[in-house]
């Protein structure tokens, strides 16, 4: 059984995730390849982006369980955790949007189970995201507690970037020159 708080951050997470997948059924297909001005990303791209989040969660809840020194994706190197994160959407590439929904749903499911094994004390052991240093250039840890609150908030963000880029409409100059190549 889940702790009371951790129960709370997944409840929260839970509903944001809801609301997502509203967005997500309510958009046409020709849309996903849509981006808002100024982001490099794409609805789709942020749909697999979150996607990836519950996995990585996954992995630090483990690491943290085996009393091992939790890093996001498992490594110090910011270059590596870029990657990491970028094989992870990468393997959305070419996947059908049910597919990628049913893969967040079986990665949610697998993230209840492992959030069950949690202990009080956990919430207050660190997490380190490489790149995330102190003023002396060390690497600064944030609690598994506030990391699941910034977890919970996640899909959200990414609700608005979807939003904003299936909402803007497609620059002309992108689809005549997509035309052209065809």
């Amino acid at each position: 059984m889940m702790l009371p708080e951790v129960r709370v951050f997944f409840e929260r997470a839970g509903a944001r995730r809801q609301s997502l997948l509203g967005l997500v059924t309510a958009i046409p297909s020709a849309y996903w390849l849509r981006t808002a001005p100024g982001d490099a990303w794409s609805a789709r791209n942020h749909l697999e982006h979150v996607a990836t989040a519950d996995t990585f969660l996954d992995h630090i809840v483990t690491t943290l369980v085996d009393g091992a020194e939790a890093w996001l994706a498992g490594t110090a190197d910011p270059r590596d955790l870029l990657a990491a994160r970028v094989e992870a959407m990468r393997g959305f590439d070419g996947v059908p949007l049910d597919a990628i929904l049913e893969a967040m749903t079986a990665a949610r499911t697998r993230l209840a189970q492992s959030l069950a094994v949690l202990e009080r004390s956990h919430l207050l052991a660190p997490v380190f995201i490489a790149g995330h240093v102190s003023a002396w250039g060390e690497p600064r840890a944030i609690t598994f507690g506030s990391y699941l609150d910034a977890w919970a908030a996640h899909d959200s963000a990414h609700e608005a970037s979807i939003r904003d880029a299936v909402s803007t409409p497609p620059d002309l100059v992108t689809v005549a020159l997509t035309r052209r190549l065809r």
